[in-house]
Formats: structure tokens, C-alpha cells, sequence
């Protein structure tokens, strides 16, 4: 019998960490459009009200990086277009979010530093 279930989510945690990183892997597909994967993402992100969910989109949007933006776009571009640093930092207020939450959100903001431009605009936001 299982006393907890803490083992068995950390294995699903890293198994989907995993799957997302070989799905969102640039791939020679011309046709295949990333932002297409990524936009359903942040708009999921941005509505939900689930604790679990959020976790899980909030680690896939986490394990993107710039090779998996579509070309000629920039995290900037996507914190402009979703107002990402708002939301971002809404969740990092002290009380708001859950630990899991904030480590998420910590690793995407250090995914999307990896930007010049992306760095300055967190760097300069709220």
C-alpha cells in the first residue's frame, strides 16, 4: 500500500519534464510552427484557476528556450504580447503562490534572461 504519493508525482513530474523537452525540440519539420505550441500555453497559464495545472504549464513554458521560439522571436516579444512580468510577478508576491509555483516561475524567468532585451524589461518591471 502506498503511504504517499509524493514519489509517484515526482516521477510524473519528471517524466512529463522530460516529454516536453523532446516534443519542443527544434525540429527540421518546415511546416511545424512552435509558436502554435506556445500560445495555447501562456493563454492556459494566464486563466487558470487549477494549482496543479498552472504547475505543469508554468514547467513546460519553463522548459522552452529560444531555439523553440519560431524565428525572429524573442521572449521580449512575448512578455510585450502576454504581459508576462505583470503575471509573473503576481505570483512571486510573498503569500500568493505555493513553493512549487515560485520555482517555476523563477525557472522561466531565467529562461527568458537568457535575452537581452527580455532581462532589461524584467529587470525594469514592477
Amino acid at each position: 500500500m502506498i503511504k504517499s504519493r509524493a514519489p509517484l508525482y515526482f516521477c510524473i513530474r519528471r517524466a512529463s519534464s522530460i516529454i516536453t523537452a523532446f516534443i519542443l525540440v527544434p525540429h527540421p519539420n518546415p511546416f511545424r510552427d512552435p509558436l502554435r505550441s506556445l500560445q495555447p500555453l501562456v493563454k492556459m497559464a494566464l486563466d487558470c484557476d487549477s494549482h496543479d495545472l498552472l504547475v505543469e504549464l508554468l514547467g513546460t513554458i519553463g522548459n522552452m528556450t529560444e531555439n523553440d521560439l519560431p524565428k525572429g522571436r524573442k521572449w521580449s516579444s512575448l512578455i510585450k504580447d502576454y504581459n508576462l512580468c505583470a503575471f509573473l510577478g503576481k505570483l512571486l508576491v510573498p503569500g500568493m503562490s505555493q513553493n512549487d509555483i515560485v520555482l517555476e516561475v523563477i525557472i522561466i524567468i531565467g529562461q527568458m534572461c537568457t535575452d537581452e532585451k527580455s532581462s532589461i524589461l524584467i529587470a525594469s518591471s514592477r
